[in-house]
């Protein structure tokens, strides 16, 4: 008599687990599809075109600035070396505009920090500017005493506008390297770079590490602290205005700064061991699962990674890679930590930097920028601006705890809604995919025919896919019956 086996799809991605000993209902293969539920899995959204491409230049920053001085809700895009400002209540709905600042360097992204009232931009090239209203941006004046940084990074901290990744040191600084060292400005003035080293409430500056662990590559605050991050290291930075302290964290650093991201007080970052999370005293590493698809990414992808947190959900944009018998591009790995699951996704476009905002409506927005100059709206669609995509669900293998034993499977039935555009496939003992039919009802039934898989096996796999434009199943169970034959092969 036929034993049932019955599959919830209940768990995320899991390739850190021999398959042997992995849940049940865990995937070795989760593409395209994430727990919108608990307990099933369904296609993920896709998404839509937002405004038009004013220069197709890769989209390095999209930023989000609800500027109370002004009354404004405005939107920033930087690309090809401009920088352009959509209000979102009076915009047109069609078009970025005319750019606000052009003629930036190319060589490394803008940094941007909000302080009284002005939007900061820095790069480590072009003098350190801002904007007042997204209309007209003003360089940081340079006096004989006031001498902004040319950094990489900015961050404000204890009402202070921080800065790290310079090339060059500000007056004042009489020894030391600009790529190690942490500037402050002045209390609420992101303008004045004063250095009275007598003075605690006028700009300073401090060495971190000097000696040790490479240039500074990235800043964030995170948890009431300043997180420096270094080539081979990262560090916890605390002050009260008055004194300042500096804590090693256990030489746990990010390979890019625009991986950085928080939700609350917890940040995550990446970096060529995985993906870390921080609350305050050490990083712990989260993505064990993925160790491989991490170990798959390339060295340019890994350093310049950009990352989103959004909806308790952390994204972010790893590039092409070659995974099993899957060649898949502009992936994503997306880190849902209200459920604890992991899950990958590949994109029509190739996602160069992320943004959030509130739309005119009192609606959250998730945006991307593409390699391209193209920027979209998530979760807008079934589709990925008119490009099918393809969902693959793939199970462990399952011997029934009793891998020399010889087995007949002869039936499955999956569960999904809705279910026509759906395949399922089987591999036997190692072999090829075989297709076993298409879904053609909410529980649908498929029987295994022998010529295809055999009269007698010892383990099984199964896949159920769907690469429809417009079809966005929910999988909620599979089950399949097999019988014990008692001998080996």
């Amino acid at each position: 008599m036929a034993t049932p086996v019955y599959l919830s799809f209940f768990e995320g991605l899991n390739r850190d687990v021999s398959q042997p000993v992995m849940k049940p209902s865990e995937f070795v293969m989760l593409l395209n599809a994430t727990s919108e539920k608990v307990g099933s899995k369904t296609k993920r959204l896709g998404y839509t075109k937002f405004l038009d491409n004013p220069d197709n230049g890769k989209v390095d920053k999209i930023i989000y600035w609800n500027n109370l001085g002004v009354q404004k809700k405005l939107l920033f895009r930087v690309s090809g070396g401009n920088i352009y400002c959509y209000n979102v209540m009076t915009g047109d709905g069609l078009h970025w505009g005319t750019p606000i600042k052009t003629g930036l360097s190319l060589v490394s992204r803008l940094s941007v920090a909000v302080l009284s009232g002005k939007m900061f931009f820095s790069n480590g090239q072009n003098a350190m500017f801002y904007t007042s209203d997204g209309v007209t941006c003003t360089d940081v004046p340079t006096t004989s005493t006031s001498v902004p940084p040319r950094c990489k990074y900015l961050a404000v901290y204890l009402s202070r506008l921080y800065a790290a990744g310079s090339t060059n040191e500000l007056s004042g600084q009489t020894s030391g390297t600009g790529p190690s060292s942490l500037y402050w400005s002045t209390v609420n003035d992101g303008t004045d770079w004063t250095i009275d080293l007598a003075d605690p409430s006028t700009a300073g500056y401090k060495y971190v590490d000097p000696d040790y662990n490479g240039v500074i590559n990235g800043l964030n605050k995170a948890y009431n602290r300043l997180l420096v991050f270094k080539e081979g290291a990262s560090y916890r930075f605390q002050s009260n205005n008055l004194s300042w302290s500096v804590e090693d964290l256990n030489l746990i650093t990010t390979t890019s700064n625009g991986s950085v991201d928080s939700y609350k007080d917890y940040t995550f970052w990446l970096n060529t061991d995985g993906i870390w999370g921080y609350s305050g005293s050490t990083p712990d590493i989260l993505s064990s699962p993925l160790d491989d698809v991490i170990d798959n990414i390339s060295g340019q992808d890994i350093a310049d990674a950009q990352g989103k947190v959004y909806k308790k959900h952390y994204y972010c944009s790893i590039g092409d890679m070659q995974l099993d018998d899957l060649s898949l591009k502009n992936m994503i790995v997306d880190l849902d930590f209200d459920k604890s699951q992991f899950y990958t996704h590949t994109f029509a476009n190739k996602p160069t930097a992320w943004g959030d905002y509130i739309d005119k409506n009192g609606d959250s927005q998730l945006l991307f920028g593409d390699d391209k100059g193209n920027t979209f709206t998530m979760f807008t669609g079934n589709n990925d601006n008119g490009i099918p995509i393809s969902m693959i669900l793939r199970t462990p293998v399952f011997d029934e705890g009793a891998p020399e034993i010889d087995k007949k499977y002869n039936k499955m039935y999956v569960e999904a809604s809705p279910y026509d555009s759906c395949e399922s496939k089987v591999s036997i003992d190692g072999g090829e995919w075989i297709s076993v039919g298409d879904l053609y009802s909410p529980i649908t039934k498929n029987y295994f025919s022998p010529k295809n898989t055999g009269s007698y096996s010892r383990n099984i796999q199964f896949q159920i896919s769907d690469t429809s434009l417009d079809g966005r199943p929910e999988l909620r169970r599979l089950i399949y019956y097999y019988e014990v034959f008692g001998g080996n092969k």
